[in-house]
């Protein structure tokens, strides 16, 4: 009996797990303001379907178990009712037995009370039978019961954690709609202006052909007036070079019919006087400036001159000054013994590519990137004159041996003869490719060109082209500078790494210098000669300076302690032969001893 009634006290279901998930579900709802009343609609529908499902399958066992708890208890009573009776017979017949016993009459009655009894007894047994088989099955009823419950238990945690997966599986798809709507507003906008690009790419395209139409016009017209106007300058040339040799012969004409006399006169005393002795002197003369040469092998002082790229230096003849010219558009002229500078010719527009001492030492020129040369006197550093013709940069230019023309290399592929008595161009020459270096061979009746193409080109002073050496170098050109002795053969420096002296007579390739760490560092970097033609001298990217002997072209020494890693622009070689100064991109100066 105490089983039934601690099993009747059980509830028939747990607590359900339906009231925690509406109060999560209540608590979201609170920090979600924004979830509307279908969605708590569509969880308290989700929510009675669940409790249908877990409630009306057990409401026959419910009701069986109800059942049996009535009956059960209804045969309790029953059972109670007729063991209080069999007790009362029991003190009924005792008491009879007692009376008969006294009375002496205990036979015919006690039978009837014991057959009573028996009877009594049986319906006893087979209700203690039933009431013993229905606790069994009620026990049986109650084990089912508990598993079903833990079964109900279970899947009321497995849809309690599904329905919290479906609340954040909604609350996910619906930031993900929130997030498809923002990305759907995003892909329009770029859709529109996808749309906007595409037609400002179909206008441009238009105009993109208009325009490339007008440029192959615009083109076509130029090369056609560009082609006109070579012809035309290929004229004025002529033309010009016409009018220089009449004039030329006009003059000759004029000087010579008054001057023949007395000239012949002159040079017919001059040589009784000297006699055998004048090819001798000349002879002198000329081995005395080739003295020895000897190698620099330390810094003699170190200073900076210009305020930007040093591009160019040269000794005046005797060798007292150099002067040395800069992209920070001066010419400075220095003491070659102390370092001090002596004066500072002004006038170029642009940096100045090219500096030269004239052979008697009186004038000086400057090649500049504003199309112009210009030529100072020394004496009191004024602007003689001012050539321009170039239509390019000018990166090089030399006087002849007697100071009376200039030549001039540009960058617009041509070269320039300058008569500086007259102040104007004699003969321009076109050579088909720019300019880097030139200089003055074979007592200067020969031009030498070196050219962006890697080829030297000799012409005369005629403007006729001699010779080509064509690709002399595998890359553009830098210096071109004759040999000292005589002009019969040049010195080549090219942006390839090497350097090479060529004989101006057979054309043939003397002599070729180079070195694994030697590297030419700027397109207009210009080497030299020793002055007995002995060494040649180029300064590198790395800051030094490399000697090579020309006779064995064995590298000789390399200077490194003067430019700190620098790249060397520009050497020169001491008329004296035993000094040498040398400049880099910094603006410094080096003498060396």
């Amino acid at each position: 009996a105490f089983v039934v009634c601690r099993c009747a006290a059980l509830p028939l279901f747990p607590p359900p797990p339906l009231q925690r998930v509406l109060a999560r579900i209540a608590v979201r709802g609170k920090k979600n303001k924004n979830m509307d009343k279908d969605y708590h609609r569509h969880m308290v529908e989700l929510l009675r379907a669940r409790n249908g499902r877990e409630t009306y399958p057990f409401a026959p066992m419910v009701s069986g178990h109800y059942s049996l708890l009535l009956r059960e208890s209804e045969l309790k009573r029953h059972t109670d009712a007729l063991e209080s009776e069999v007790q009362q017979l029991r003190i009924r017949q005792q008491d009879v037995r007692e009376q008969r016993a006294q009375e002496g009459l205990l036979g015919g009655t006690v039978q009837v009370a014991s057959g009573r009894m028996s009877e009594l007894e049986g319906e006893l047994n087979k209700v203690r039978e039933e009431l013993t088989n229905s606790l069994k099955q009620n026990a049986a009823n109650m084990r089912s019961m508990l598993q079903l419950t833990q079964q109900v238990k279970d899947k009321a945690r497995e849809c309690s954690k599904k329905a919290e997966e479906a609340a954040m599986l909604r609350l996910e798809r619906d930031r993900a709609h929130n997030q498809i709507k923002v990305l759907k507003d995003v892909l329009s906008e770029k859709d529109s202006a996808f749309e906007h690009l595409q037609q400002e790419k179909h206008s441009i395209r238009k105009d993109y052909l208009v325009k490339e139409h007008e440029l192959k016009k615009l083109k076509a017209e130029y090369n056609a007036l560009l082609d006109r106007w070579l012809m035309m300058k290929n004229e004025e040339a002529e033309k010009l070079n016409t009018m220089n040799e009449m004039l030329d012969a006009i003059n000759v004409k004029h000087v010579s019919g008054q001057n023949l006399e007395r000239g012949r006169e002159e040079i017919e005393s001059a040589r009784e006087r000297l006699g055998d002795r004048a090819s001798i002197l000349d002879a002198t003369f000329e081995g005395a400036l080739l003295t020895a040469s000897q190698i620099p092998e330390k810094p003699r002082r170190n200073f900076v001159g210009h305020g930007g790229e040093i591009n160019s230096v040269d000794f005046n003849p005797s060798g007292s000054t150099f002067a040395t010219a800069s992209n920070d558009k001066y010419i400075k002229i220095w003491d070659s013994r102390t370092g001090s500078q002596n004066s500072v010719l002004s006038g170029s527009i642009q940096s100045v590519m090219n500096v030269r001492y004239s052979m008697s030492g009186e004038m000086i020129l400057g090649a500049s990137n504003d199309h112009a040369t210009r030529i100072w006197g020394t004496s009191q550093c004024r602007i003689r004159h001012t050539l321009t013709g170039h239509i390019g940069k000018v990166y090089a230019a030399e006087f002849s041996g007697d100071g009376s023309k200039v030549v001039s290399g540009s960058h617009d592929r041509s070269l320039k003869i300058w008569d500086l008595s007259r102040g104007y161009c004699t003969k321009t020459i076109f050579c088909f490719s720019s300019c880097n270096d030139l200089a003055l061979a074979s007592e200067s009746s020969m031009v030498c060109s070196g050219h962006y193409d890697g080829s030297v080109r000799l012409w005369d002073m005629n403007g006729e082209c001699a010779h080509v050496f064509d690709r002399l170098h595998d890359k553009q050109i830098t210096s071109v500078r004759k040999h000292p002795a005589g002009g019969m053969s040049i010195l080549t420096s090219g942006r390839d790494d090497c350097l090479k002296i060529v004989d101006v007579r057979t054309h043939e390739t003397v002599q070729r210098f180079s070195h694994p760490s030697y590297r030419s560092g700027i397109n207009w970097q210009q080497v030299a000669f020793s002055p007995d033609g002995q060494y040649v001298a180029a300064g590198s990217a790395d800051g030094g300076i490399y000697i090579w002997n020309t006779t064995s072209g064995d590298m000789e020494r390399v200077l490194t302690k003067g430019h700190n890693k620098t790249t060397v622009t520009c050497v020169a070689w001491h008329p004296d032969g035993r000094q040498m100064v040398s400049c880099d991109r910094n603006g410094n100066i080096v003498l060396w001893e």
